[in-house]
């Protein structure tokens, strides 16, 4: 028996225990994406008939009429100018984005003062959260400026072109040059039947956008058409909180088509997009975790948009890898170093 267990023993030594795999094997990294377009919001959306005979123009803001482009007859298409404006509207935007570029500046230097307060325990971590939050209003302001300012095109000075948003023939022009208030009919145009599409945009994601929209629309029997905006109602419903967007399309789209649009815009400098996977929350906050396995770095940032594979997000740089596996891990490993 004695010999048996001393053969068993030596037949079958005991296997080396196996080494624990690294922080690095449990990760994973992704690049920040900076595309030229990006997706803001998946909404429900309807084709509808448009007007098959006259339209009305209005000027796009209140201001002074310096030249008409065109006269009546004169066949138009998207674009084309109609007229010259001077509008005080427009440099009072121009003046609010140069005022909230200051603003956003200043609180972008406080926030760096702040976090480098912080890794030295000057300041307290409330007091750094404190000046991001600062950071990411004054930042948010400024992109809902920029984006009724790229409404208008882009003009310099207190002038800018009106352009038209139809195909279509000049019919009567009701306003002579000289001054004229916001909302005012100015053009009619006879235009053919179009098909519009209908979009009714949360007002919290308007300040994502910094130039017009575009709309990828899914009918209900799986077909799909592009769009391209041509208007947006003048206010926000005050009860759905909501600004209707219409687009156009060449497509051939029936009336009545309902199904979902994802809605994607220019992408402002300082907006990314990231795997959803990426985000997690800290202290309340959404959080990524940036650089690499062997010094990982939790980040605040705002998620203003995207759709279900990424997020569009305020507060990462170009040049970040975003942890995409492992973020519970390195969310517990920060955890336990910060007790």
């Amino acid at each position: 028996m004695i010999l048996w267990l001393f053969l068993v023993a030596c037949g079958h030594p005991e296997a080396p225990e196996a080494p624990k795999p690294s922080y690095a094997e449990r990760t994973e990294w992704s690049a920040v994406q900076s595309p030229t377009t990006v997706p803001i919001v998946t909404l429900p959306a309807e084709a509808v008939p448009a007007p098959s005979s006259e339209v009305q123009l209005a000027p796009p803001a209140a201001g002074r009429i310096l030249r008409w482009h065109v006269s009546p007859g004169d066949t138009i298409t998207v674009d084309t100018p109609l007229a010259d404006l001077a509008s005080p509207q427009l440099t009072a935007l121009r003046a609010r984005v140069s005022t909230l570029s200051g603003r956003a500046q200043q609180a972008r230097t406080q926030r760096d003062l702040m976090q480098a307060s912080a890794a030295s325990g000057v300041v307290s971590r409330m007091d750094l959260q404190a000046a991001q939050a600062t950071l990411r209003e004054t930042e948010s302001e400024l992109a809902g400026t920029r984006s009724e300012l790229a409404a208008y095109g882009g003009q310099s000075g207190a002038g800018l072109t009106w352009t038209s948003a139809y195909d279509g023939i000049v019919g009567e022009i009701h306003c002579p040059v000289g001054p004229v208030q916001d909302g005012v009919s100015c053009l009619t145009v006879q235009r053919d039947r179009q098909v519009l599409l209908e979009v009714r945009v949360p007002a919290r994601h308007l300040a994502a956008l910094e130039g017009p929209l575009r709309a990828d629309f899914t009918s209900l029997d799986g077909s799909h058409s592009p769009f391209v905006e041509v208007s947006r109602a003048p206010a926000i419903d005050r009860h759905t909180r909501s600004l209707l967007v219409q687009f156009r399309t060449q497509d051939d789209v029936m009336p009545g088509a309902a199904g979902r649009a994802v809605l994607s815009a220019p992408r402002a400098q300082d907006l990314f997009l990231i795997p959803r996977s990426a985000l997690t929350r800290s202290d309340g906050v959404p959080s990524v975790f940036v650089g690499s396995a062997d010094a990982p770095e939790s980040r605040a940032v705002q998620v203003l948009g995207g759709d279900d594979a990424s997020a569009l997000v305020r507060g990462v740089e170009a040049t970040d890898q975003v942890a995409t596996r492992g973020v519970f891990l390195l969310k517990s490993l920060m955890a336990q170093e910060a007790q």
